[in-house]
């Protein structure tokens, strides 16, 4: 497996995780129905990771652009979220967060046709 395609794919498991946990903290303090969206894009996410790093995924083209896409709403979230709120911890957490998932995308993609040459010469 390309490392890059490695590389990304944990990752998708570290950014699913603490969305997991941070989504379940909210969750602890009420109900919020937005909080299970996040849960669910998390969950999502830590599938992708793994089953890309097993090799169970045909393919990492959605996965990369899911990614990338994510990645650059939340971007612009943020930014709209300090400009309008001036929160500076929250957005370079959300940024950091974002260029994560924008940098996974962009690392999937690279390797996507060795992950395809992999993948087509190893038995899973």
């Amino acid at each position: 497996m390309p490392g890059i395609v490695k590389v990304a794919s944990i990752m998708w498991i570290i950014f699913g995780g603490l969305g997991v946990v941070g989504q379940l903290m909210q969750l602890g303090g009420g109900f919020r129905p937005q909080s299970l969206i996040g849960l669910a894009i998390s969950v999502a996410f830590i599938v992708a990771g793994v089953q890309t790093i097993s090799g169970r995924a045909k393919d990492v083209l959605g996965n990369g652009i899911g990614s990338i896409v994510l990645g650059g709403l939340g971007l612009v979230l943020i930014m709209l979220a300090a400009a309008v709120l001036g929160m500076h911890l929250v957005v370079l957490i959300g940024v950091v967060n974002s260029g994560g998932l924008i940098t996974a995308g962009i690392l999937a993609l690279a390797g996507r046709s060795g992950y395809r040459d992999w993948r087509a010469q190893t038995v899973i």
